[in-house]
């Protein structure tokens, strides 16, 4: 019983570590971007003014894989609303 446990939170741990990644890779395809292009397709949790002028746009995704997996992450835009980065996913 504690063998199935131990390979039930390893296969939970490789799929989180796995999501991420591809998170990654997919938000990175943004930068450059209008934040407007994204926004179409997803509503951010928050927004934070920056003194710089841009904005911090928060996310939460959730992904049911083999169990519910969770994923925040941020992009960072400049005054104009051009994305120029994002944060590396948090994901549980």
């Amino acid at each position: 019983m504690l063998r199935l446990l131990l390979i039930i939170i390893s296969l939970f741990l490789m799929g989180c570590a796995t999501t991420a990644n591809n998170t990654q890779d997919k938000l990175n395809t943004w930068i450059g971007s209008n934040i407007d292009d994204f926004l179409i397709q997803v509503t951010p949790e928050t927004i934070t003014n920056l003194t710089s002028g841009g904005k911090k746009y928060d996310f939460r995704t959730r992904e049911n894989i083999a169990f519910a997996i969770v994923c925040d992450y941020a992009f960072i835009t400049d005054k104009d609303g051009k994305i120029i980065s994002v944060t590396k996913p948090y994901c549980w």
